[in-house]
């Protein structure tokens, strides 16, 4: 009946609607050493629904499955908007890597591990060991650094560059009423009362004088 069908459908939307928010958050509170593996999971997740769906419908089985069928269109949806941040969390983990990594092969060169003696010896496997623990420490805080301020940052530069524009509009707005705006000019003939009512200042301060 219509109102069934209704009914279904609203609780489809509900579904759908309730599913987008927790996907949603599963991806904004990921940091970028989980997006990667976060964003596959979601790609999979769609994978199962959508060849769930596929098997129900070529089985001719009840709507319940459609309406899981239907889901499969809000993961892909998810999965192709952060995708496209992909290539920049990397990069951003790789301009993190490169100077630690060149910071540990210097230290692996300049390290001495000929000594003969147990303290010199030991000293040195203390010091090495200290070395890749502060390095591993700061790659593991490179790593839990939150995704979301990349995820955002195209929203921030065209907040920005909406602002520029509003600004350099007010200004040509400004210019424009400047241009049109009438400048004061002396009547005819004024210029002189003006001036002699300056010469006759001068006069009489010299006779008070």
């Amino acid at each position: 009946t219509p109102a069934t069908t209704t009914t279904t459908t609203d609780a489809a939307d509900a579904a759908a609607g309730a599913l987008f928010g927790s996907l949603n958050e599963f991806m904004h509170t990921a940091t970028i050493g989980e997006f990667g593996t976060r964003l596959d999971m979601l790609r999979a997740f769609y994978g199962q629904l959508a060849n769930d769906g596929n098997s129900g419908a070529a089985r001719g089985e009840d709507a319940a499955e459609r309406d899981t069928a239907g889901l499969a269109p809000v993961l892909w949806n998810l999965h192709r908007f952060y995708e496209q941040y992909r290539a920049q969390v990397e990069q951003r983990v790789q301009q993190q890597r490169r100077p630690l990594e060149k910071e540990l092969k210097q230290f692996a060169r300049l390290a001495r591990w000929k000594d003969t003696n147990y303290d010199a010896m030991k000293e040195s496997a203390d010091k090495t060991h200290r070395m890749l623990h502060r390095i591993a420490r700061k790659f593991k805080n490179c790593l839990e650094q939150p995704v979301l301020p990349i995820v955002n940052a195209p929203l921030a530069r065209s907040q920005i560059a909406q602002q520029q524009q509003h600004a350099e509009g007010e200004d040509e707005d400004k210019e424009a009423d400047d241009e049109e705006t009438p400048v004061a000019v002396p009547a005819e003939g004024a210029g002189v009362g003006v001036t002699a009512a300056l010469l006759a200042s001068h006069h009489l301060a010299d006779a008070a004088v």
